[in-house]
């Protein structure tokens, strides 16, 4: 059951998002509901995430996907105020995570889980680098030690 035309409008488009060439229209708040929505039940490929992206957009989840590098810096450049970023299952190399990650000086709230790439040297980079970050939510991330959260401290 849908109860508002904002929750129609995200059913539609989960329905068949292909169908759309660009989001950037739409009123941020919807584009980013509408992201969160399709995130949350597909695993959309990077060119698809890109339809999304803009200045205001505050949170992006990224899970069960191959980004590859050009994406993730047109991510950095359209998107660059995001407060919240959750990675579930991304794979990347180490310096792609710094170099991603450490672009976004607003970060709030950041979330790894299944992250393989991620180590301690990244986080502890991360950690001198994002000065905003309050929430940091690590899960079965292996390659990060108990050493390398005692550095956070």
């Amino acid at each position: 059951e849908v109860t508002t035309l904002q929750e129609f409008a995200v059913a539609s488009i989960a329905k068949n998002p292909k169908l759309f060439s660009s989001f950037t229209n739409l009123p941020s708040s919807l584009r980013e509901r509408i992201l969160k929505h399709l995130l949350s039940r597909f695993a959309l490929d990077d060119t698809e995430i890109v339809k999304f992206l803009d200045i205001n957009l505050k949170c992006i989840v990224l899970r069960d996907t191959v980004v590859r590098k050009e994406i993730l810096d047109e991510i950095a450049t359209k998107a660059p105020n995001l407060e919240q970023i959750t990675l579930q299952f991304v794979d990347l190399p180490a310096e792609n995570y710094l170099s991603f990650l450490s672009s976004f000086s607003s970060l709030r709230s950041l979330k790894l889980d299944c992250c393989h790439g991620i180590n301690d040297n990244v986080l502890g980079s991360l950690a001198e680098r994002l000065k905003s970050l309050s929430v940091l939510k690590i899960s079965q991330v292996p390659s990060i030690t108990n050493a390398g959260l005692a550095n956070l401290a």
